[in-house]
This record gives structure tokens, sequence and C-alpha cells, in this order.
């Protein structure tokens, strides 16, 4: 009975390949994904080196400043002085007036002049004691703060600022030797943390580059599992259609040989049968032959026993010819000596009557 091909996508290896490749394009899917994650913490962690540059360099500006206890700039027509110092202005000799820049006053200048030139980012500095209202904390600053007291190194957010994206960072302000001279008051020691500074980075473009690089990855990734798929499955699907006909043929040849195998069975049943026939008569004809083998040893034995009487008998017969025939040679002997007498007795005879007769 034959058995049409198996469907390929039902048999067996077939669906272990079909599972096979769906987990191949789950592991390239993944891959991709987890490709696109790490570009962008890659990209994010650029960003995040690129504010803590920007801390770092303004606080080096700071410690410059404060290194020279502030620094003296010419106060021009409009310049405010800073109301926050004791004497914020010196005038020389020849009547022209400076006034002082501290660290807190040239952070916020250089702040408002970055915003101003289109640079795009911005510093804020502030605390939770301050000096000047204007630097007060937003909501999320204040947080940092109280974060950076229980030893937080630094916070960021990702925000929107006046309709745009913004990457934020802050990290903590600590209070040194440079900072006594407007500072002193407020009971800092030198090592402790009098407030923070915050650096705003604009994020819209970045984040349209981590949209376009995803955008990107995920064609990409549809493009490769569509190949994929393509080759994939229409190699397999030609594949398993030939294993699906090999498996026919197979089955097919399985049930030929289950025939074949059955027909042996039955010659051998058949041939066993004779064998044994054969076999039983043999034995019969063993037994046969044995019972004449013994038949035969007991007339051997019996023609045995009557030659060895036979043998006997001539053998007396023989002696007995052997002594008549002696009987009959001795016989003959005097019967010719008997014989040899009577010619020598003839001859006396004659002899004795040839004498005394007539002459």
């Amino acid at each position: 009975m034959k058995h049409g091909p198996v469907p390929a996508q039902f048999s067996r290896p077939g669906q272990l390949l079909l599972l096979a490749g769906a987990i191949i394009a789950l592991v390239i899917a993944s891959a991709f994904l987890g490709l696109t994650l790490k570009q962008d913490e890659m990209i994010r962690n650029y960003i995040e080196i690129a504010a803590g540059n920007y801390f770092d360099s303004i606080v080096i500006t700071r410690r410059w400043n404060a290194g020279y206890g502030g620094v003296y700039v010419f106060k021009k027509e409009g310049m405010a002085s800073n109301p926050y110092l004791k004497e914020p202005d010196i005038v020389t000799r020849d009547g022209k007036t400076y006034t002082m820049k501290n660290p807190a006053l040239m952070t916020r200048e250089i702040s408002e002049m970055a915003r101003g030139n289109g640079g795009g980012y911005q510093y804020h500095i502030t605390s939770l004691k301050l000096m000047n209202p204007g630097n007060a904390p937003d909501a999320w600053e204040k947080e940092s703060l109280g974060k950076f007291e229980a030893g937080l190194p630094q916070t960021t957010l990702i925000a929107e600022q006046d309709g745009k994206k913004v990457f934020r960072l802050m990290r903590p302000l600590f209070f040194e030797a440079g900072c006594v001279g407007c500072h002193g008051h407020q009971g800092y020691a030198v090592g402790d943390i009098r407030g923070g500074i915050s650096v705003t980075l604009p994020y819209d473009a970045i984040a349209a580059s981590l949209q376009k690089n995803r955008v990107q990855m995920l064609a990409l990734a549809a493009m490769i599992l569509i190949c994929f798929v393509a080759v994939f499955y229409l190699g397999i699907w030609r594949l398993l259609s030939r294993l699906a006909a090999t498996n026919a043929q197979l089955a097919e040849e399985r049930e030929n040989l289950g025939q074949l195998n059955a027909e042996l069975d039955r010659k051998v049943e058949e041939r066993t049968g004779e064998l044994l026939a054969a076999n039983e008569k043999l034995r019969q004809e063993v037994a046969e032959r044995q019972e004449a083998e013994r038949a035969a040893q007991q007339l051997n034995m019996e023609l045995e026993q009557r030659v060895r009487g036979r043998t006997a008998e001539l053998e007396k017969n023989n002696q007995e010819l052997e002594r008549l025939n002696k009987l009959f040679v001795d016989r003959e002997f005097r019967i010719k000596e008997l014989r040899d007498q009577v010619v020598e007795l003839q001859g006396q005879a004659g002899v004795t009557s040839g004498g005394g007769g007539p002459g």
C-alpha cells in the first residue's frame, strides 16, 4: 500500500527546521535590538561626557578666578556691580572704575553669553544656602542637591525646556580655600558641599539622531530578516519537499521490504518444514541403517563362527588327508619295496633254474 508524501510543514523535521528558523530570526532581531540600545547608550554616554567636560571646564575657570580672589574688569557704561559683595568696585588714580567679577557672577555671565551666542549650552550655579535669590534651584536641582548630600556624585535628566528637549547634568560644588573670601561667613568648611552647578545641553539634534538611527537599524534588521526568511525558508522548503519525497520513497521501500521479508519468512518456514521432514527421514534412514549394521554385525559374527568351525573341520580333514596320504605313500613305498624284492627273488629263482636243468 503506497502513501503520498507527508506535507513538509507537518513533518517532524519540518517543524524542527521551521522552529530553528524562527529562533534564528528572533536571535537576529534581538541582536539588532541590542545593538540599537547599545548605540543609544553610547550616544547618551557621549553627551553625558560632553556635559561633564563643560562642567569640568567651568569649575577650572572658577578655580582660576577664585585663585586670584576674583578678577576686576573695567566697568563700562551700564555695567552693574555685584550687589552681594561688600566692595565690588575700585577706582584707580586716573579715575577709572573697575568692578569685581567673582566666580559666581562670572559663571552666570558665561552662561548668558553662551546662550545668547547660539552655543546652546548654559550653566546654573545654585545652592540650598543662597546669597543671590536669582540663583535659586528648580525642583530637579533641589532634589539633586539633596542627593549630593547623601553621597551621589552626579544626576542627569532629559527634559523639555522652552518647547525643546535638553540634557541636564548636575554635579556638586565643593567649598575650597579660594571660596572663603565670598562665602566664609556662611559657615562652610573646606571640603563641604556648598551647592552645585547644572549644565544644560540641547538634545533635539541628538534625539533626532537617535530616532534616525533606530529607523535605520529597524530598516536594516527588516531587510536582513526578509533576506534570511527568503533564503532560509525557501531553501528549507525545497529541502523539506525533497525530504518528504525521500521519506515517501523510503516508506514505499520499507513496505516492499516488509513484503519481501514476509515472503522470505514464508519460504524459510517452508524450507524449514522440508528440512525437518528430510531430517526425520534421514533419522529414520540412519536408524534403519544402524539396525541393518547391527544385523550385518550379527551375521558377520555368525559367519565368522561358521568360518572358524569350517576352518577347524577343514584342518581336521587336512590332517586326516595328510595321514592317509602318508599311509598311502608309505604303502606305495612298501609295495615298491615288495616289488623290488619279488623281482629280486624272481631273479634269483631264474638263475637257479638255469644251472640245474638239461643242457
